[in-house]
């Protein structure tokens, strides 16, 4: 581990900015997907973490206090927006208290690896709208009239897809919950 904390002030808020500035833009996306909002909720808080920042004593603490105000700075955003679906709100503030992710590169091709092939144990038709949901963040209305299905069958689909996505990524579904926007 990178020891940037001990080097001087000014040095290692840059590095830290340098080094967490995209990653933690990354993590407000999965809240709030408008990548210019999350720029804006991640520039904010290193303006407050600058504030603090000769308070902490390691990495591990920075980027533990930088990802939990971003994710409580996003979920205040969503708060604000009208638009937004109540059960999410409540679902992030429940897994705030969870430690920031901090996945190496082989865990990430792993949960990567784990995803495809819990999709492709699905039906065509199921994986097509568990994607539609998940990944192109259409909502069940949406997918029934563009299917010409009913909400009921795309309600089965996502259940199937979820069981058989549970059933191979147990050990990172509290992650996925909020990427997917469950």
């Amino acid at each position: 581990m990178r020891d940037i904390i001990k080097k001087d002030k000014k040095n290692s808020f840059d590095d830290i900015f340098t080094w967490l500035f995209a990653e933690l833009c990354h993590f407000s996306f999965t809240f709030i997907h408008d990548f210019n909002q999350c720029e804006d909720i991640v520039q904010e808080v290193f303006v407050k973490y600058w504030n603090i920042h000769e308070n902490f004593n390691s990495e591990k603490a920075s980027k533990a206090w930088l990802y939990k105000t971003v994710k409580n700075e996003c979920i205040d955003f969503l708060r604000s927006n009208k638009n937004t679906n109540q059960l999410r709100i409540e679902i992030l503030e429940l897994i705030s208290n969870e430690t920031p992710p901090d996945f190496s590169e082989e865990e990430l091709q792993y949960i990567k690896n784990q995803y495809s092939m819990a999709l492709e144990e699905l039906s065509e038709q199921t994986a097509k709208i568990f994607v539609m949901n998940r990944e192109e963040f259409k909502s069940y209305k949406e997918i029934a009239k563009e299917l010409g299905i009913s909400i009921k069958s795309v309600e089965y689909h996502i259940s199937r897809a979820l069981l058989t996505m549970r059933k191979h990524l147990k050990d990172y579904m509290a992650i996925l919950i909020v990427i997917w926007n469950y």
